[in-house]
């Protein structure tokens, strides 16, 4: 097999990323709010549930035109990009920067693995 025939092989991570299954992401999501719940308390978590549902809406209503005039199309791979966006604004809001990313970068750890493993060629070729 040649290099250029490997999976995703010279495409854009977002069009690997961008075609995961539904029930991977779900998983993925449903794993990452249980990471950030075991890093809040009761009421953080509440005021996390409450902020995130409208970060979500905001992150939405930004004005993409120029990343899509430049090729980025993918909509699940952007959606996705715009998640990650409201969630940390909202662990920012809620704890500080620092505590922010030291959270993001644990549930990084914790639900990459799968999805990831999605993008890379399979282990024999």
């Amino acid at each position: 097999m040649d290099v250029q025939d490997l999976r995703f092989y010279g495409r854009p991570f977002s069009d690997a990323e961008g075609s995961w299954p539904r029930d991977v992401k779900r998983r993925m999501n449903k794993k990452a709010m249980m990471v950030v719940a075991g890093h809040l308390d009761s009421f953080q978590r509440l005021r996390f549930l409450w902020r995130f549902f409208f970060a979500r809406r905001r992150a939405r209503g930004i004005d993409l035109t120029k990343f899509r005039k430049r090729g980025l199309n993918n909509e699940r791979f952007i959606n996705t990009q715009l998640n990650y966006l409201a969630l940390f604004v909202t662990l920012k809001d809620i704890t500080n920067t620092d505590r922010a990313i030291e959270i993001a970068k644990d549930v990084m750890e914790k639900t990459a693995r799968e999805p990831l493993l999605l993008c890379l060629p399979p282990q024999e070729d």
